[in-house]
């Protein structure tokens, strides 16, 4: 497995490509900055194809490569992610002309697609290996990530999440190391093995075996029950400016960042404060993990919620006006 410090290495070269390639995007968009609305969109819609695709293949050439050095002993062929067709490149030139900030919505829109080249790449070879994944975010990244992060290694396909957890109320902190080393945890049983469905990859404490939640489809982890933790869409969902990036465990343990046990520790905090004022669950009685994002936000800037809030708003109303135009 490579570390941290390799991960963040990695990181860093795909957002310098990244920037290159916003820079690219930004030169072209100068270049169309006297031409009227209807010039522009078409100019815009036939070459930024052209000039995005290579950044797009370059990415996905590199993370090949790097997931091919990481298990260097492997007889395993690691093929490259196509690039997103055409069309969704047209679409992102055309939703970036519909609002406010155009320039600022298409770069968005465009560093998602390079690293998204980076991840998709990761992510179907890991399919087709049986390897599980982890999600690496940075040390500034927004709560939604910060929550994706804390997983450790156990995003994978259903044909290999044989040990997928979910996030228990009560975990220990050897618990959590084993987490996040992608190591399947020990539960406590709460019900006794006759008749009871059980995953395949829980670990017994005692020789009991734990149901694993209506019908036996559920998954749960020491002690808590914790909504299921390791499917591969969880961990799938990116934001435009998103720098996330997908780590193949190939071989050895998944070692996380050493600032990812405080965001398991702001998650666990923010969960607490929630569930203290009695509003930690959505309408159909589950974990709502938008709240817990909203007020980790609140927690990590309470001095800048209200300029922020307001400048959402503002955001909002003003692509609101555009749309409606």
């Amino acid at each position: 497995m490579p570390s941290p410090s390799e991960v963040d290495n990695f990181q860093r070269l795909l957002t310098t490509l990244s920037a290159q390639a916003v820079a690219a995007v930004t030169a072209l968009w100068d270049t169309l900055s006297t031409v009227d609305a209807v010039t522009r969109w078409k100019a815009l819609h036939d070459a930024y194809p052209a000039v995005v695709d290579p950044f797009i293949n370059a990415s996905a050439v590199l993370t090949a490569e790097w997931y091919s050095s990481i298990d260097p002993a492997s007889s395993f062929a690691v093929v490259t992610q196509p690039p997103p067709p055409t069309a969704i490149l047209h679409s992102n030139v055309g939703w970036a002309l519909a609002l406010a900030d155009p320039l600022t919505n298409l770069i968005g829109s465009l560093e998602r697609q390079v690293f998204n080249a980076s991840r998709d790449t990761i992510l179907s070879n890991a399919e087709k290996e049986g390897t599980k994944w982890a999600r690496h975010a940075s040390a500034n990244a927004c709560s939604f990530c910060r929550i994706l992060a804390t997983r450790g290694a156990v995003y994978a396909s259903e044909a290999a999440a044989q040990s997928v957890v979910g996030r228990g109320k009560d975990l220990s902190p050897m618990e959590r190391r084993m987490r996040a080393a992608g190591t399947p945890l020990p539960f406590r049983p709460r019900f006794s093995g006759q008749g009871a469905a059980v995953d395949p990859g829980a670990v017994s404490l005692g020789g009991n075996k734990r149901r694993g939640g209506k019908g036996g489809k559920g998954r749960f982890i020491a002690g808590g029950a914790g909504q299921l933790r390791g499917s591969q869409k969880l961990g799938e969902p990116y934001h435009d400016n998103c720098h996330c990036i997908a780590v193949p465990v190939r071989n050895g343990a998944y070692e996380p960042p050493d600032y990812v046990a405080q965001w398991d520790t702001d998650y666990g905090d923010a969960r607490a404060a929630l569930k203290a004022s009695g509003d930690v669950k959505n309408q159909f009685g589950a974990l709502d993990t938008n709240k817990i994002v909203n007020q980790m936000r609140r927690d990590q800037y309470p001095e800048v919620k209200d300029r922020l809030n307001a400048e959402r708003r503002q955001r909002y109303a003003q692509n609101k006006t555009q749309q409606g135009q």
